[in-house]
This record gives C-alpha cells, structure tokens and sequence, in this order.
C-alpha cells in the first residue's frame, strides 16, 4: 500500500491537510494509508530510518520552523526514497525555483493563499501522485492478469483478485458488490460480465455469487454456506455445491 506522510509546523494547517488527504482517499477508494502526520521535521527522518524500501508522498511545508526546513526535509527524503512523490505547501510562492537548487525532484508546489484552491490542489496533486504510482507500478512489476479495473464515481479503480472474497449481484439498480479484504465496491455491472475477465480461482456458487476459493475458509453443506478467510459470507446453491466443493479441494 501507497503511504502519505504530511510535515507541516502549523498545526491548524496540518489538520486540514490531513482531513483533504482522508477524504479524497475515501471518495475515491484510494489503496493509500497516512503513516505519519507531523510538525517536526525530525519525526519524518527517523521514520524514514525505519522504513527504507517504501514508496511515499509526501506534502511538505517549506518553512518548518526547525533547523531543517522542508527543502532539507526533501534532500534527506530523496536519500532514502528516491521514487517518491514531494509536494511543498507555503505561503512563499517564490520559493518554488528553490526546489530545482536543492535537486528534490517536487511533483507539484501549492501556494495557501485560498483555503478552497488549498484543498482542490491538495486532493489533484494526491490523485496524481496516486494515479502515476499505479501506472509505473503495474507497467514494471505486476501482471495485469492479477488486476481487474472497474468504473464507480466516474473513476477507474484496480482491485487485486488476490484481495476480493467474492462478488455479489445487487438487486436494485443492475449493480455489482465487490466484497474484498478490506472494504465493499459498488459499480454497474453483472455477474455473466465478470466470468470472462477472471481466473480459474472464482467460481460461480449461487446466480448472485461469484466466489473466490482461494479465500474460502470452510463450506457449511448443510447450511449451504460459503464462510470466508475475514469471516465474510455468501451461499452456494444445492446445484452448485458439488462442483463448488470438488474445484475448491482441487
């Protein structure tokens, strides 16, 4: 999963960027988690030291009322997270050409003049970040086989297979619920249109159901019940449960 980290000395401002940053990840269904929200400029150094393999972004205020400001922040950051996604937030404007002296590679520079430009800047410049990771990342070093992409909110989403329990029809308005490890996905679809675009791990228990079996924990026959490794349910019918059970032992 994506990190964020946000280092900002006013603590007004750093609770609104925080509160952007949840937000956007919510309504957009961001695989994205703050791992650190912070005034001090020391605290992201040694998380860093902890925790050198992982790709972050980050949004950084320039003057952190520290010995490090946050272009030193950033020189420390792009030594131990080269790939990451810097974006500076500040009332000094014209500091944005310091960012190519210090060498720091920033993504994007977000004046605070308007609280309402503030958010929107905030929420682009993260889905960018966001969407820029989730590119190089399945170019370089995931099969897309292991994805499926859907549209819900007017936006595309990538679902790992390997995190979805199962697929469930929704009555009301031709949709389909996603039930995965960690949360649940509407979007308009049907269970005859997934068949097609999934592996030979999910099987079809029940017309409403399209299950994964490399999450099933245990089939109750008698109650004709699909138990998940999350402990999420879903059913399988009489004339499924054979076949269900036969290709889930393999």
């Amino acid at each position: 999963m994506l990190k964020v980290i946000v280092c900002e000395d006013n603590i007004r401002q750093l609770e609104q960027i925080k509160k952007v940053v949840e937000s956007t990840i919510q309504d957009n269904l961001l695989d994205l988690d703050i791992s650190l929200c912070t005034d001090n400029p020391e605290s992201v150094i040694a998380y860093l030291e902890q925790n050198k393999t992982e790709v972050r972004i980050y949004f950084l205020d320039i003057e952190l009322n520290s010995k490090i400001n946050g272009l030193t922040l950033a020189q420390f950051i792009r030594k131990y997270d080269p790939d990451g996604y810097i974006i500076f937030i500040t009332t000094h404007s014209e500091l944005a050409c310091m960012t190519f002296e210090y060498k720091v590679e920033a993504m994007g520079f977000i004046p605070k003049d308007e609280v309402l430009l503030l958010n929107n800047k905030i929420r682009d410049n993260l889905l960018e970040a966001y969407n820029k990771y989730n590119n190089k990342f399945h170019c370089e070093t995931e099969d897309e086989s292991k994805y499926i992409t859907i549209e819900t909110g007017g936006k595309k989403v990538n679902i790992k297979l390997e995190d979805i329990l199962f697929f469930e029809t929704v009555t009301a308005g031709h949709k389909i619920r996603i039930h995965t490890i960690k949360k649940q996905i509407e979007y308009y679809g049907t269970i005859k249109s997934l068949k097609d675009k999934l592996n030979d791990n999910f099987y079809q228990s029940h017309r409403s159901y399209l299950v994964n079996m490399q999450n099933i924990k245990e089939i109750d026959k008698k109650r004709l019940l699909i138990r998940m490794k999350n402990y999420g349910e879903c059913y399988v019918s009489i004339r499924k449960l054979t076949g269900l059970v036969r290709a889930w032992r393999g």
